[in-house]
């Protein structure tokens, strides 16, 4: 292997814990601006994480037979069974998933979409009634 800089994927298992340390902390008793903050926070860090990475020449794990987008909005995780948020998951992961393809033709934007979709997923889900 020749370590090469690449892009990263936006599947890794890192950016799938940090994005899964997003939605953990909406369900703390965090509110207003330090929710905010933490949840900011967070964001930077998968930014700073999806700008290069050694190369390692393992591919992405596809969980539970579930498509790449239901695996990031989490689409199973509704603990209070709301018909809004399986809404907003459901059509969120279909939006990622649409993404996909998109990334033979330029990886950058693609991944770029998909994590505008996720992070707006995460804070309509935020916004639901409880």
């Amino acid at each position: 292997m020749d370590n090469k800089i690449r892009p990263l994927n936006i599947h890794t298992d890192a950016e799938i814990a940090i994005f899964e340390a997003m939605q953990a902390v909406e369900h703390t008793s965090l509110t207003g601006e330090k929710l905010t903050e933490v949840v900011t926070l967070l964001g930077k860090a998968r930014e700073l994480l999806g700008e290069v990475v050694i190369e390692s020449g393992t591919a992405p794990t596809v969980e539970r037979g579930l498509s790449i987008g239901h695996q990031r909005v989490r689409s199973s995780f509704n603990p209070g069974a709301s018909d809004i948020v399986s809404k907003i998951k459901n059509k969120s992961a279909e939006l990622i998933d649409l993404c996909e393809p998109l990334k033979e033709k330029d990886g950058r934007l693609a991944s770029l979409a998909q994590t505008s979709f996720e992070d707006a997923a995460m804070w309509a889900v935020k916004a639901a009634p409880a």
